[in-house]
C-alpha cells in the first residue's frame, strides 16, 4: 500500500500567483453581458505557476470584444487630467509582458506571476491593444502596463490602502480557486450569466 498522497487533480497557486489569478476573476468582466461560458471564460488550463485562460470572443448582446472589454480592467492606467481622481490607478499591478502566437502574456509588477490570455489570434490581440491604448489616450489615461516595475501611482495606492491590499492577498486563494475551476459552472449545469463581487474577504 502506498503512502504517496495523489497529485490534487487541479493544482493550486500560491502567493503572488494566485493574487493574480484572484485579479483575472475579478477583472475579466465576462459577467457584463450573457456569454458563451460563464464569466466569458471558455476554458483554463492550470499549472502551478502559471495560467492559461482562454476567453470568449464577444459579450452577448453586444457586438463588443469580450478581450477588449477585458483589457481596460487588466492594464493598469493613471487618470492626467484636470479633474479630481479620487479611485486612483485603475486597473491591477498588470503588466504586459508581451503577444505572440500563444495569446497575450500577463504578468504582475515586481514579481514572477504570469498568465496567458488566448483566443484571439496575435494580430488581433495588437489591434485590441492599439484599440485600448487609443482609448487610453482619448479619456487622459496614462498607460503603467509597460513600467517594469512599481510605478509611482501604483506604489501611492498601496500605502494609502494597504490594509485594502492585505485583505485581497489573504481572499487571493478563492478568486484563483474558482478560476481554476471555472469548467465547473458550464460542466454540472448550463449557465450563461455569472455574477459575481469582491467585498475584500467576502
Amino acid at each position: 500500500m502506498s503512502t504517496t498522497r495523489p497529485a490534487a487533480p487541479i493544482p493550486e497557486a500560491a502567493g503572488e500567483q494566485a493574487l493574480l489569478e484572484a485579479a483575472l476573476f475579478e477583472r475579466i468582466d465576462g459577467i457584463f453581458d450573457y456569454c458563451a461560458h460563464p464569466a466569458g471564460i471558455h476554458s483554463v488550463l492550470p499549472q502551478p505557476n502559471h495560467l492559461t485562460v482562454r476567453l470568449d470572443p464577444y459579450l452577448g448582446r453586444t457586438d463588443q470584444a469580450l478581450p477588449l472589454h477585458s483589457l481596460a480592467g487588466l492594464l493598469p492606467t493613471c487618470y492626467t487630467g484636470d479633474k479630481e481622481d479620487p479611485e486612483g490607478p485603475g486597473g491591477v499591478t498588470g503588466r504586459l509582458l508581451g503577444i505572440n502566437e500563444r495569446g497575450l502574456h500577463l504578468g504582475m509588477a515586481g514579481n514572477t506571476a504570469s498568465a496567458t490570455l488566448t483566443g484571439p489570434t496575435s494580430d488581433q490581440w495588437q489591434h485590441h491593444l492599439a484599440e485600448h491604448r487609443a482609448w487610453c489616450t482619448e479619456n487622459e489615461l496614462a498607460p503603467l502596463w509597460d513600467t517594469p516595475g512599481l510605478s509611482e501611482p501604483e506604489a501611492a495606492d498601496r500605502a494609502a490602502h494597504s490594509n485594502w491590499h492585505q485583505i485581497l492577498a489573504k481572499s487571493a486563494w478563492l478568486g484563483s480557486g474558482l478560476l481554476r475551476r471555472i469548467g465547473l459552472f458550464h460542466t454540472v449545469a448550463s449557465l450563461y450569466s455569472l455574477h459575481y463581487w469582491n467585498n475584500g474577504d467576502d
